[in-house]
């Protein structure tokens, strides 16, 4: 046991220094499960940008066509 240490610490101490080589490892260099996440997390993301631009257009589109079709019928009426 070391000396000036109670006996827990003592007994906790190479755990704690595997656990944060550990941790410090997985950070390094993460897994395949980790960089699967991440693609799928990149792709959604990017799916949801692309429908949000289409959305936006379509509904832009639309609001030309009907202001400008209200403003032919004011001229004709």
């Amino acid at each position: 046991m070391a000396e000036g240490r109670a006996p827990t610490q003592a007994f906790c101490l190479p755990l704690d220094a595997a656990m944060r080589r550990d941790s410090l490892a997985t950070i390094r260099r993460p897994g395949r499960a980790t960089r699967l996440a991440a693609a799928r997390i990149f792709v959604f993301v990017l799916a949801s940008a692309f429908v949000f631009a289409f959305v936006a257009q379509v509904s832009i589109l639309l609001l030309i066509l009907i202001c400008h079709g209200s403003t032919h019928r004011r001229v004709l009426t």
